[in-house]
């Protein structure tokens, strides 16, 4: 099962010239004995309605497990963020309405 969780972070990089932090929203996509992948969402300072979408990897049987490797970023403005959601929704219900076909 999926889960979003917030953090408040407070290092210097996601500091804002008004000293809150800035909060990032967590989704955990994949998570294997070996494998961890993480959706985060998290605002930009200093740009009001653009967040930025990061996907990170960990492989536990790296040479430096807890290192943490980013897989994608990109910036979307909370617009776009809004119809992600949407197109999310509709393959959610169109997937549990549809049964599952044996190949």
């Amino acid at each position: 099962m999926y889960y979003i969780k917030q953090n408040q972070s407070m290092n210097q990089q996601s500091r804002r010239f008004d000293d809150k932090p800035i909060e990032i929203f967590e989704c955990k996509l994949v998570s294997t004995q070996s494998y961890v992948e993480l959706f985060e969402i998290k605002q930009i300072a200093c740009q009001k309605n653009i967040v930025e979408l990061v996907i990170k990897t960990q492989l536990l049987s790296a040479k430096i497990p807890s290192e943490w490797r980013i897989k994608s970023r990109t910036c979307v403005e909370v617009d776009g963020l809004k119809e992600l959601q949407k197109v999310i929704s509709s393959y959610l219900n169109k997937e549990s309405s549809s049964p599952h076909e044996l190949q």
